[in-house]
């Protein structure tokens, strides 16, 4: 199956999608993960990790055989690097700490094929030019802003009139630092924040995005319950650290 179609295929499903970060370039951890064929996405985190382009299209070439969609989330609103991991196979871009909406208009129209600011090449995305025709024409790259700063907050409904955005993602780390409050998600003030942003979207029919920092099954349920349909359900060190974390735990009260 094609990247186009798989795209096509995650777009029309409405129920809560779930995925994760991955922050190891090794393919391996892909492997790993993908295998218990629990995620619907991807996402090689560029923002925080060493990963290479290398690796990202490594990783991306996994997701594809698995049929489970790539995306990337940038380390900034880079234009070139944008470009790069969608010509390397990325079905969509997270975009870390947006907070300007016409920063983000003119940030999509240079990755857009739409005004010939970008130029066309044969790669992965269109599986080496047999679908290039297709890609060229029907392929909208799915942008998901993260809103993490009561910034981005404020100008939020500018951010989603975009039509190129249909979702957003709450950086719950990055949100509760930007209020003074680091880590601390339970704080009525943190709360309040992420009940605006929840209020907003549903108003507006944007899907709602978020991270589960923990691999918590029931913090999970607790989100879909809430609305969010795209879930990072942690990343790949967390998700081996927190069995080991609990594990600790039970071993120190038996000894």
């Amino acid at each position: 199956m094609n990247l186009l179609s798989n795209l096509m295929k995650f777009n029309k499903n409405k129920k809560a999608k779930i995925g994760a970060w991955q922050t190891i370039g090794h393919p391996q951890i892909t492997e790993a993960m993908l295998s218990t064929e629990l995620f619907d996405w991807l996402a090689v985190d560029l923002e925080h990790s060493p990963i290479t382009t290398d690796q990202a299209q490594t990783i991306f070439s996994i997701c594809k055989l698995r049929n489970v969609l790539p995306f990337a989330r940038l380390s900034k609103m880079d234009v070139k690097q944008a470009r790069q991991m969608l010509d390397f196979g990325a079905a969509g871009l997270l975009i870390p700490m947006v907070e300007d909406s016409n920063a983000l208009e003119n940030f999509y129209h240079k990755i857009s094929y739409a005004n010939a600011a970008r130029g066309a090449c044969l790669s992965p995305m269109n599986d080496w030019g047999d679908h290039f025709k297709k890609y060229q024409e029907n392929f909208n790259p799915i942008i998901i802003p993260q809103i993490e700063s009561k910034n981005g907050i404020d100008n939020l409904e500018a951010i989603i009139s975009h039509d190129f955005v249909n979702t957003i993602f709450v950086g719950p780390y990055d949100l509760s630092a930007s209020i003074g409050l680091p880590g601390n998600f339970v704080h009525n003030k943190f709360m309040a924040q992420k009940e605006k942003i929840e209020t907003i979207s549903k108003k507006n029919d944007i899907e709602l995005g978020i991270h589960v920092t923990v691999p918590s099954c029931n913090d999970l349920k607790e989100s879909i319950d809430k609305g969010y349909t795209f879930v990072a359900f942690g990343t790949d060190l967390i998700s081996m650290r927190y069995p080991l974390s609990q594990a600790k735990k039970e071993i120190k009260n038996e000894i």
